[in-house]
């Protein structure tokens, strides 16, 4: 009696499981970017082959087309050598004469990036040259008083760029590394005199700093 309640029972619960089983999804198959794409220009060439010009997204599309099958430049590609497709695709694109006045390379071509010292550097006038003795006076001061005479003020005095008192720097000799450990020193002792200056919350944000420095 109980083994016929099950089996009366079983198929039910057969058609319970697989109405509970999801139904197979269709995978979705993804566009080719030449076909759907509307900035694409196709072309048929005499050999069959199709050739496909679609700018990158970056660069907003030609507002002229290339001509299909230009003649002027059939004599430049058959002296490059290049046969088959690939002479008609050079055929194509060798003419100059039938691309737009203003090309795309040059619509989209962004500006060359220089700091405002570098154009500073170039408008102004070209530095005078030193004698020797204006370089033995110029590295005498240097040693002198550092903390006075900076790259900066020298170049006023005598007319130069800050890079060339940094490469004459101090001179030769004991005496001018001495004088360069003793503005270094003078330099870390003003910075530590600085960071005693500072409040706690400048304090944790250096220490954080120094330690994210640590992880790289």
């Amino acid at each position: 009696m109980f083994r016929r309640a099950i089996n009366a029972s079983a198929p039910a619960y057969k058609a319970q499981a697989s109405a509970a089983q999801p139904a197979a999804t269709v995978l979705r198959r993804a566009r080719d970017p030449l076909l759907s794409s509307r900035t694409a220009q196709h072309y048929t060439l005499e050999s069959g082959h199709s050739f496909i010009v679609r700018p990158p997204p970056s660069v907003i599309p030609a507002t002229h087309s290339l001509p299909p099958q230009p003649s002027a430049s059939t004599s430049s590609s058959s002296s490059s050598g290049l046969s088959g497709p690939f002479a008609q695709i050079s055929a194509l694109t060798a003419d100059q004469s039938l691309l737009p006045s203003d090309s795309i390379e040059n619509q989209h071509r962004l500006p060359s990036i220089r700091s405002s010292s570098l154009r500073r550097a170039s408008t102004a006038t070209p530095t005078a040259e030193l004698s020797p003795d204006q370089v033995a006076q110029l590295q005498a001061l240097r040693r002198s008083d550092p903390v006075r005479w900076t790259r900066s003020a020298l170049a006023r005095e005598f007319g130069v760029a800050q890079h060339v008192v940094g490469m004459l720097g101090y001179g030769q000799g004991p005496e001018a590394r001495a004088v360069e450990r003793t503005r270094r020193r003078v330099v870390e002792q003003d910075r530590l005199a600085d960071k005693a200056k500072q409040g706690w919350k400048r304090t944790i944000a250096r220490e954080e700093r120094r330690r994210r420095r640590s992880m790289w």
